[in-house]
This record gives structure tokens, C-alpha cells and sequence, in this order.
């Protein structure tokens, strides 16, 4: 039997609308453009499971896509409902986040589970999921099946939480669907919240508690300029952050996953896994741009290129 070998960033497909500037985006997208560049030099494959509509940005979706070599089989056209939108309202003041209007009801929030899906669930070695593309019912109860479907598969849970799509069964759900969780230090109380779980005075000692909780291999726990840190049973492993001007935060958290799922498919050491995830949250968050090339240069100390 094949190994699986393949990297599903599953959710929401939606372009980013900042000013009069649009640019395809979505917590999954972006996270599979930017693993794939990491992973496809080892033989590994990156695909979306997500829709769009039939409509000019779904076309344009699922060409720049394919000119990204992230197959998009499993990206599915709704007949009728619009490919998604977010309006983003920047932020760059430190320690803050950016405003999202994410529009209602769209071609992502009625993706379906086909007999082609759970066939291709075969082939996944990693799914990196959050809440925003379960705000749905159709979607939510599509993207657990998913899950269930793929019982040896790393289980990526990225919180991700933008108001008002989740909820605290949304939350909990995701952590019990999990064999890695991430968050950053403003979603820790809220998910501790909806776990039922008391609050830490320090974040560690929170991140303990929920892989204790959930039986979870690893927490990361993000923390804009302070970079990641990765606690396990054994352990806590926190990186050198680099110094950079921030442009956007978009996508840095994306970026930031990417290297942490690319690091641990890679058998790295939790040291070198932090370091690279460090890199790419800063790669991003200094350009303008959600999805950036990442330079040999920064790849080569974590990850060897022939």
C-alpha cells in the first residue's frame, strides 16, 4: 500500500478585499501555498478540500492554484452561491489584530462529502483545519467526517477565531478532533472558556492543561512578536524571533503553521520546527501580501535542499 503523502489544507476559500486591492487568501489557501514549497522538494503533495462558486473569482481561485501546483480536485463549484469575500480593515499597531467582515453564505459554507472525498482521504498524511469553516452546518458536519476519515493522519487544528462564526461546541469539537492544537495568546482564554478549563496565569501552564485535556501530542501557542512556542509532554521549546518592520499581520499565523506542519512531516528537531515557523511568520508579516516565495536562504538551515 502507498505511504500518504499528501497535505490537505481543508475550510474556507474567499479573497481578501483590502481598499480597492483583492487578492485570493483563506486560512487553508494560505497555508497550503506556503507548505508546498517547503514539502514539495520531498516528495510530498499539498491539496485544497474547500468550493467556490461559479462564478470569475472561482475560476480565478482555482487557477492561481493550480499555477501554485496545489491540486485542486477536491475544490468543488457551487452552482449557485458566490465565492467567499473578507473585507480587512489593518492594523499594525502592536499586539493587535486585524477587523474581518467575512461575508455570509457562501460557496465554502456548503461544502459536501462525496464518495471521491472520502476516497481521497487515503492519501492524507496532515489536515490543517479552524473554526471559520464550520460556522455552517453542512460544512462543519463535512469537515468531521473528513477528520474521521483520516484516524493515523497528523490533525492540525489552527483556533483561527474570528468573530462571531464560532461557538464553544465548535471549539471543543475542534480539540477533540485534534492531535495538535495552536492559538494564540488572545484565543487561550476564550477557548479555556469553552472548554471549561480555569484560566493560567501563565500560558504554558494553560497550553499543559489542554494537551493534557485532549490527549494532544503537541499545543503551539503564538504570540505576534514574542514567535511560537510548542509545548509537549516533555518539553517546551520556544525560538529566536527575528526583528522586522511589520507590514500585515494576514497570514503570518498561516505561515507560521506551514512550518510547523513542514518541520514535524519532516521528523525535525522541535528546535528546528519553532526556528523555521519563527522565519515564516516574519517573511509574511513583513510583506503586504498573504502568500509570499520564500528564499532559498531562509529554507536551507531547517531543511537541506539538493
Amino acid at each position: 500500500m502507498t505511504q500518504p503523502n499528501t497535505i490537505v489544507g481543508i475550510g474556507e476559500t474567499l479573497f481578501d478585499v483590502v481598499g480597492n486591492q483583492s487578492s485570493l487568501a483563506g486560512a487553508p489557501l494560505n497555508f497550503c501555498v506556503m507548505v508546498n514549497q517547503l514539502l514539495q522538494p520531498s516528495g510530498f503533495a499539498t491539496a485544497v478540500v474547500s468550493a467556490v462558486g461559479n462564478d470569475i473569482q472561482g475560476t480565478a481561485a482555482r487557477q492561481q492554484l493550480d499555477s501554485a501546483s496545489i491540486d485542486t480536485t477536491h475544490l468543488q463549484t457551487h452552482p449557485t452561491l458566490a465565492t467567499g469575500e473578507a473585507r480587512i480593515h489593518l492594523n499594525v499597531d502592536e499586539d493587535a489584530e486585524c477587523n474581518f467582515e467575512i461575508l455570509p453564505n457562501v460557496a465554502w459554507d456548503d461544502l459536501r462529502w462525496t464518495v471521491a472525498l472520502r476516497e481521497f482521504t487515503n492519501q492524507v498524511c496532515c489536515v490543517v483545519y479552524g473554526t471559520l469553516a464550520q460556522r455552517s452546518p453542512q460544512s462543519r458536519q463535512t469537515l468531521h467526517k473528513f477528520l474521521t476519515a483520516c484516524p493515523n493522519a497528523i490533525r492540525f487544528f489552527d483556533v483561527n477565531l474570528r468573530v462571531p462564526h464560532y461557538d464553544a461546541e465548535i471549539i471543543r469539537n475542534g480539540c477533540k478532533s485534534a492531535t495538535i492544537l495552536k492559538l494564540n495568546s488572545h484565543e487561550l482564554p476564550i477557548v479555556s472558556d469553552a472548554v471549561e478549563m480555569r484560566h493560567h496565569s501563565d500560558p504554558v501552564g494553560g497550553c499543559i492543561e489542554l494537551l493534557e485535556q485532549f490527549s494532544l501530542y503537541a499545543v503551539v501557542l503564538t504570540a505576534s512578536d514574542k514567535g511560537t512556542t510548542i509545548v509537549t509532554a516533555d518539553q517546551t521549546h520556544v525560538g529566536n524571533v527575528p526583528q522586522i518592520i511589520v507590514q500585515s499581520s494576514v497570514g503570518a499565523g498561516d505561515a507560521c503553521t506551514a512550518g510547523i506542519v513542514a518541520g514535524l512531516t519532516l521528523n525535525l528537531d522541535f528546535d528546528k520546527v519553532v526556528g523555521l515557523a519563527n522565519q515564516l511568520g516574519a517573511l509574511v508579516a513583513s510583506n503586504n501580501a498573504p502568500n509570499v516565495s520564500i528564499p532559498r536562504a531562509l529554507i536551507e538551515p531547517y531543511i537541506p535542499i539538493d
